[in-house]
C-alpha cells in the first residue's frame, strides 16, 4: 500500500509536469497566434509542389525570427502571378526584375533583398540536336516559360529579334516544364536561366545542352508592398541575412537554390529599365 501511495503521488507530480508543459505551450501558442501574419508570393518558375516543399520551412524560420507568420503562396502558372501582383495580392513577392520593375511602377513594390550572385539567360536544346547556332532555330518551335519571364523568355526572343531569327514561340507555365518538354523532343529549344537550370533533375540535365548563355543581369528580389511597419520589415531583413550564418539556414537556402540573400534597393533595376531590351543581351 505505502508503495502503491508513492507511485501515486510520482504519477500526480508527473501529471503536474506534463499540465505545465501544456500550458506553456497553449500560452506560446496564443503569442504566436497574435503575430501579424504576412503573404509572400513566390515566382511559379517551378512546379508549385517543390516550391511549396521548399520554401514554406524557409519562411517558417524566417517568420520565427522576425515575429511574424508568413504565408507561402504561388500560382499555377506565371501570367496568374503577375496578375496577382499588380493587385497587390501579396505582401512580399518574390519576382524577375522585369515583373519587379513593372510592379515597382503600378503598385509601388520595392525590393529590400534579393538573391546573391546574378540572373543569366539560358537556351537548351535536346543533347543531340543538330542545332548548334542560334541561325538554326530559324522557323522552328521554342519553348518559353511565360511571355513575363524576363531572362527565360524575353531576353532570348529579343536577341533573336535583333538577329533577325524568326521563331515560332510557345509557352508552357514554367521553368520546369519547358526543360521536360525539350528533353522528350517536343521542340528544338526552351527558355531558361542558369539557376532553374543547375536546380533541375540531373536526368533531365543530362539530355539537355545549352546552347546559348547570356550575360549576367541584377538577381531576383524580394520586394514589400507600401505599408509594411518599419519594424517588422527591419525584422525580416536581419532573418533572411541571417540565414547564411546558420548550417540550417544554408540548407533551407540550398533548397530553393539560392546562396544567401542580400540587401537590395529599388536603384539596383535601373539597369533594366535604362537600357532595350535587346541591348541587355547584345554583345558589347
Amino acid at each position: 500500500m505505502q508503495g502503491f501511495r508513492r507511485n501515486r503521488r510520482g504519477v500526480h507530480a508527473h501529471g503536474r509536469v506534463h499540465l505545465r508543459v501544456a500550458l506553456l505551450a497553449l500560452a506560446m501558442g496564443v503569442a504566436r497566434a497574435h503575430e501579424p501574419v504576412f503573404t509572400v508570393g513566390i515566382v511559379p518558375q517551378r512546379s508549385a509542389l517543390t516550391l511549396a516543399l521548399t520554401w514554406t520551412p524557409l519562411l517558417r524560420a524566417v517568420g520565427r525570427a522576425a515575429y511574424c507568420h508568413l504565408h507561402f503562396e504561388t500560382a499555377r502558372n506565371i501570367p496568374t502571378f503577375e496578375r496577382r501582383v499588380l493587385a497587390g495580392r501579396y505582401d512580399i513577392a518574390y519576382l524577375n526584375p522585369y515583373q519587379y520593375v513593372v510592379a515597382h511602377r503600378k503598385r509601388r513594390y520595392h525590393a529590400f533583398l534579393a538573391d546573391a550572385g546574378h540572373l543569366r539567360s539560358i537556351l537548351v536544346v535536346p543533347r543531340g540536336s543538330p542545332v548548334h547556332s542560334l541561325r538554326a532555330l530559324a522557323h522552328l518551335s521554342v519553348a518559353f516559360p511565360a511571355p513575363g519571364s524576363l531572362a527565360a523568355s524575353i531576353l532570348p526572343q529579343a536577341l533573336l529579334a535583333r538577329y533577325h531569327i524568326p521563331i515560332r514561340p510557345v509557352y508552357v507555365a514554367s521553368h520546369g516544364s519547358v526543360y521536360r518538354a525539350v528533353a522528350a523532343g517536343l521542340y528544338a529549344a526552351g527558355g531558361g536561366i542558369v539557376k532553374t537550370f543547375q536546380d533541375f533533375p540531373k536526368a533531365i540535365r543530362d539530355r539537355l545542352r545549352v546552347l546559348w548563355r547570356g550575360p549576367p543581369l541584377p538577381p531576383h528580389p524580394l520586394a514589400v508592398l507600401p505599408g509594411l511597419p518599419k519594424a517588422v520589415l527591419r525584422r525580416l531583413r536581419s532573418a533572411f541575412l541571417g540565414l547564411a550564418g546558420t548550417s540550417q539556414g544554408r540548407r533551407l537556402l540550398a533548397s530553393i537554390g539560392v546562396r544567401a540573400f542580400v540587401p537590395a534597393d529599388n536603384r539596383d533595376y535601373d539597369p533594366i529599365r535604362a537600357r532595350p531590351l535587346a541591348a541587355l543581351v547584345a554583345p558589347r
